[in-house]
This record gives C-alpha cells, structure tokens and sequence, in this order.
C-alpha cells in the first residue's frame, strides 16, 4: 500500500481509538444522565438531537466536496486548483452558517407544536438556540476538516476527538451536580465543540501551510462544481435523517414522548457498532477520489475488494459481540428495569450489521463523484424506514418501529447498492455474492459461533468481564481473519501498511 496505506491504517486506528474513548464515556454519562433528568427530560434530549440533525442539511454537501476536490487535486498535483477549491468552499459554508443562524432563531419558538407543558417548551426553547447557534459557528471550519481528510490525516481528527471527549465527562458531571440540568449541557456541549473545531483549523494549516481564504481565489466555476457535487450529498442527507432521525418523531407522535427513552437506549447500543466499523473503513473517500485522479482503476477494484471484506467481517465480529453480550451489559449498566430494551437492539444489529458491510460502497461513490445513485437509493432506504416503521409501531410498538428499521437495510444494503457498484466497477454480480460476499459473511459468523458456544455460558452483568471477553474476542479474530479470510496477495496488502510487524513473521503471515 505504501505511503497512503500506511496513512489510512494510522488513520483507522486513531478513529478506532477515539470512537472507542468517546463511546465508553458516552456509556458511562447516559445511565447518569437518565437518572438525573428523568425519562421525560432524557427524552426530550433525543427528540433535540434528532432534530439538530436537520441543520446538516444547509451544508449543502459542501464540506463533502472539499474532500472530494481537494483529494483529487492532491491526485493531479494541482496547487492552484486545491488553493482555490478551498477558499470557494469557505466562504460558501460562511454563508450557509449565517443560514443555520436564522434557522435556529425561528426553530425555538416551534415548541408548542411538540409539547403541551410551556415548561417543556420553554426548556425547548433554549436548547434550539444554544445548539443551533454553535452549530452555525462551526459551519466554515468544515472546510478545514476537508483538507485534513483529503490529507489522510484523520489520526489528527480523531486526537482532538478524543481530547473533547475526555473533557466532556467531568464538565457534564459538573453541571448536572450543579443542578443546571439540560441547559448546563447544552452550554458545555456547545463551547467544547467550538474550541474543538479551533483547534482543527490550526492542525489544518499546519499541515497544508499555504491555505488562504483570499477573495481572489474565489471561483464561480468551482462553486457551481461543488454545488453540484453537493446537491446529490443534500439529498442522502435528507435520507439519513428519515433513516436516523425519525423514530423518535414517530414514536412521539404516535405513542408518548417518554417511550423514545428506551428506544433511544437500543438504537445507542446498536450505533456502537456502526460508529466502530466506520471508524475502521470510513477513511477511504480520499483515496478513491486521488486513485481516480490518476486513473488508476485497477487499484481502486482491488482496494475495493479487500476493504468490502474486512468491512463485512468488521460488521459480523461487533455484532455478534454485541448479541452475546448485550443483555448482561444493559442489566450491569442501566438495571433489570431496562432489560426489555434487548430485544430491539438485537434487530437494530441485524440491520446495521448488512449496512456496515457496505460502507467501503458509499465511500467509493463518493470518492469517484457517482453519489448520484447513492443519494436516490438512499432517499429510497429513508422513506421505507419512514413507511415501515408508521405502518408497524400501531400494532408492534417499539418493537414494530425496530423492525421497520431493519426490513430497508436488506433491501437496500444488501442488494440495490452492491449492485450498482458492482456494475461501476465491472465486477460480475454472481461472482461478487458467491465468491465474496458469501465467504464474507460465513467466514466470522463461524468465528462467532464458536465464541458463543465456549464463552455464552459465563456471560455474567460484571464490567470487568463483559470488557475482557469483548477485547479478547475481538483480539483473537484478528489472526483468524489474516489466515482464514484473506487471500495471500490481501494479507501482504494488509501487512506491508503496518511498518511494527518483524519481516520474518510477515512473510510467514502473507505466504511468501
């Protein structure tokens, strides 16, 4: 893989980690936080976290296309063009954060229409303007988040990431033993995601010393390229939220505002896995789009192949963690009383399991400009969500609304998506489902099934177990994978990017 490998496995790594840091904190804050403010009030949290989702909208998909053009320009070798790409992009999220701005000024007074206690409303209020006002301040940084990522310096993302994150958990703590309750969150929540994105814009310059945000770069031609380019990213996004965001709006609406808490408890749990796996293969974007600036296809199917892969076996591994462990670990951590929540994280699993093993997909449509399809089939996945999960949680409740959720990911994730990439990248669709995919999928699931069957039985509720049989298990599939799953000619590919490994071993370990 040479020098871009070794960025993206140092990369993954680094956003392994600080997902890892960030989720054990998040675990360890919720139970608190739920018992602090109460159901009714952790609910109402959600329901405002779901619709901050809706500000990603006025991105436009422009912090998507400084990646994608700044990569490629990287790809070309062309300074000018990344120069001027990088500017444009600034001064339009500057614009569109003004939008945000307005937005979150006319969105506070919307809270009648959800509640029915003015104290609700009122607490409403001041969430949307604190949140929503520091979510259109760190609107222009994105574009210097994207030349990062076109950099493959993710392992610097993910070190402020994981120092927010550390700073997060006492200043929660802090402010809810204060008795400041949401707004006290709001506030720190705010602030450190400010300083955060400040702290990205001085590593951005560092490692790119000649960006300026000059007017004289600015470029219609290049606004009108990535406009574009970002018209297709807004219609995904409006996807993700019908496909993220909705359930609680829909459980609001049809049964209480309470009911969202433990929904929200499952679909948590289950986003663990999807944070994890993105994590490990959520960095390919910029390398697909220089490997197309240079018109190198046949790297691109190959890197293709392998990261589908360990994408899939990524995906079976968690999941199948998560099914073995998760009721001992929601009894330890949130008490018996929550335990009725597994069953819907057990079916939230199976979903994100099928779409975690497409991730490498999405980044390759992305990265080569052919997000088009994705963004249609996307909006097609949203608004089965949408009507499933209506249609099913009259007569299934929670569970109804679990289902709903799932029953798109199959059609679309496992189906309509691969095939279309498949199709792009001149692979045969038979050969792709029996050759890779089935041996994909069966490869960790027999992992699995022996883990279960030597270690389901001493599942106990205690932290200190539950952490060493997820490390271990994790830990062990790691050789399996290399001599069991990949090919002689992937394991080098895998190999020749970790420079630790003694030579000897790694000729052992990739056949030659």
């Amino acid at each position: 893989m040479g020098e871009m490998g070794k960025k993206l496995l140092r990369g993954s790594a680094a956003r392994l980690v600080a997902n890892f840091v960030t989720l054990l904190i998040g675990l360890f804050l919720m139970p608190i936080v739920i018992r602090t403010l109460g159901d009714r009030h952790y609910g109402i949290w959600a329901l405002s976290a779901s619709i901050l989702g809706f500000y990603g909208l006025f991105d436009f998909g422009i912090s998507n296309a400084v990646a994608r053009f700044v990569s490629r320009a990287l790809g070309t070798e062309d300074e000018g063009d990344l120069l001027s790409f990088f500017a444009t992009s600034f001064y339009l999220l500057c614009g569109l954060g003004v939008i945000v701005l307005l937005f979150a000024g006319g969105l506070a007074f919307c809270g009648g229409y959800l509640f029915e206690d003015a104290a609700d409303v009122e607490l409403f209020k001041w969430l949307a303007l604190i949140l929503g006002a520091s979510i259109a301040l760190r609107f222009p940084t994105r574009a210097f988040d994207g030349v990062l990522k076109s950099h493959l310096r993710y392992d610097l993302l993910s070190g402020v990431d994981i120092v927010g994150a550390v700073l997060r958990a006492p200043l929660i703590l802090l402010v809810l033993g204060s008795g400041y309750g949401l707004l006290g969150m709001a506030v720190v929540s705010a602030g450190l995601e400010l300083l955060m994105e400040t702290a990205k814009v001085g590593l951005a310059f560092r490692v790119h010393p000649g960006l300026g945000v000059g007017t004289s770069r600015l470029s219609w031609v290049r606004a009108k390229i990535m406009l574009g380019y970002g018209s297709h990213v807004l219609a995904s996004s409006v996807a993700d939220i019908l496909r993220f965001k909705i359930s609680p709006f829909v459980i609001t609406i049809f049964q209480t505002v309470s009911m969202v808490t433990p929904f929200a408890i499952a679909a948590r749990l289950a986003g663990i896995m999807s944070q994890l796996s993105l994590a490990l293969v959520g960095v390919l974007t910029p390398m697909f789009s220089r490997l197309e600036g240079r018109g190198d296809w046949a790297r691109i199917r190959s890197s293709y192949l392998l990261a589908c892969r360990i994408a899939t076996y990524t995906s079976v591994l968690l999941g199948g963690m998560m099914v073995l462990l998760a009721r001992a670990f929601v009894i330890r951590w949130l008490g018996p009383q929550y335990v009725h929540v597994v069953p819907l994280l057990y079916v939230l699993i199976a979903g994100a399991v099928l779409t975690c093993a497409q991730i490498p997909g999405m980044s390759f449509l992305y990265g080569t400009s052919r997000h088009k399809f994705y963004a249609v089939s996307n909006i097609t996945h949203g608004l089965l969500t949408l009507a499933f999960t209506c249609a099913l949680i009259g007569p299934f409740g929670l569970m109804g609304v679990a289902v709903g959720v799932a029953i798109p990911c199959l059609l679309v994730k496992f189906f309509l998506q691969p095939l279309y990439a498949c199709r792009a990248l001149r692979i045969s669709a038979s050969r792709w489902y029996f050759q890779y995919v089935l041996q994909d999928y069966l490869v960790p699931l027999g992992y699995m099934l022996g883990v279960a069957l030597v270690c389901g039985p001493f599942v106990t509720p205690s932290y200190v177990g539950i952490f060493l049989m997820a490390i271990v298990g994790c830990l062990l599939f790691v050789p399996y994978a290399l001599l069991v799953g990949l090919s002689s000619a992937q394991r080098r590919q895998v190999l020749g990017s970790v420079s630790f490994i003694p030579k000897p071993l790694m000729q052992v370990l990739g056949g030659s």
